[in-house]
This record gives C-alpha cells, structure tokens and sequence, in this order.
C-alpha cells in the first residue's frame, strides 16, 4: 500500500501517461492540479485513498479520458459548487465512466449535467452532499 501525496507535479513529469489506477492506497492531500497537463490520459481511477479539497479538472485539456474515478475519498471544496468541475467534462466527448460517489462534495447537479458524453455508461454520484 502506497501513502503520502502525489508530487504536485505529476502531470508535468509523465504528460504521456495513458493509464493511472492509483486506487486503494493511502494518498491524501490535494489531488495535484497539474493531473490537468495529463493530455494523453485515458483512464485515471484516484478512489478508495484520502484525497481531500477540490476536483482540479478544467477546460479541453484531458479530452481523451474515458474512465474518471474518484469515489471514496474526502473531495470538498467547503463550497456549494463543488460539481463545478462537472461544466469541463462536458467536452470529454470519450468519458464512458465516472465515478465521484462516496465524497463529501456538495451543491446542484447543473443542467451541464444533460450535456455529458453520449458514450457515457457509468455515472455515480451517490453519498454526496447534492
């Protein structure tokens, strides 16, 4: 079982990456916002570790992901617009899966919501605060 944090620059050190399952460990801390420069990532699972703050996704920059998990962790931006991050998934024209269940995030589920992939499948959201 892997602990500590993941280095805050991950996403500059391996831009290449295409699969990272990082779950079942014991990671906390902020989920690094370079996860963002990942432009080649395809499948990125974070859940079941200790991962606290906010869900650091923007804009085009991972348009390849297909399987985002992040359940089973503590993601809270202590905001009632935690799902903003939700608003930039809506151009990850190939997310078949995404998981952010078992969190402490708050707020609405936005109208965005409806604009998701068509290719999605899997979509859990359950023991939130929504």
């Amino acid at each position: 079982m892997l602990e500590g944090s993941l280095h805050q620059d991950i996403g500059l050190m391996l831009p290449r990456l295409h699969v990272a399952y990082f779950h079942y460990n014991s990671f906390s801390g902020l989920l690094p916002s370079s996860l963002s420069n990942l432009s080649e990532i395809q499948q990125l699972a974070l859940s079941y570790n200790h991962f606290s703050g906010e869900i650091p996704f923007n804009g085009e920059s991972l348009s390849g992901l297909s399987v985002l998990i992040l359940e089973s962790n503590n993601l809270r931006f202590e905001k009632s617009d935690d799902l903003n991050f939700l608003k930039s998934l809506v151009n990850y024209n190939k997310l078949k899966v995404l998981q952010f269940n078992d969190n402490n995030l708050g707020g609405k589920l936005s109208s965005s919501v409806s604009n998701l992939s068509t290719t999605l499948s899997c979509f859990l959201a359950g023991n939130n605060h929504i």
